[in-house]
């Protein structure tokens, strides 16, 4: 859950609600961020949710829990208008990658042997005959 602020800034002679933020998700809490030199109070249109008086230079207070979209005004100046859009959260799922793909790899269990190769013949070598028995014994 994230912070996000709406600024009120002054476009010519009135002001304006900037950015009007997307990508707010559900539970972020919002502010606005009052620059001008005028004092506004935030509503939403649907009366659920009210900000106290926002003087200039100050912020909103309380801030309001995102559940959902939602339009609001300025009570002060009803034609600063705004709207809230929500975006669902993107949820990473991790890759599964068939076994067939892996390369392969030898693991032991504690305490066992490791395998030995056996050395490498050169090129053109020839084999002991004899079976590995010592003679003379």
């Amino acid at each position: 859950m994230a912070m996000r602020s709406i600024k009120i800034v002054q476009a010519g002679n009135r002001a304006v609600f900037q950015p009007d933020p997307a990508g707010v998700q559900v539970g972020d809490r919002i502010h606005w961020n009052n620059t001008t030199n005028n004092d506004h109070q935030v509503q939403m249109t649907d009366g659920t949710f009210e900000t106290d008086n926002i003087p200039a230079g100050a912020v909103s207070n309380p801030g309001f829990i995102a559940a959902g979209e939602a339009s609001y005004r300025c009570l002060i100046h009803p034609q600063e208008q705004g709207t809230i859009q929500i975006v669902p959260a993107v949820v990473m799922a991790a890759a599964v990658v068939p076994a067939a793909a892996l390369p392969a790899v030898a693991s032991f269990a504690a305490g066992a042997a490791t395998p030995s190769a056996a050395p490498a013949q050169k090129k053109g070598a020839k084999k002991k005959k004899g079976g590995g028995k010592k003679k003379g014994g």
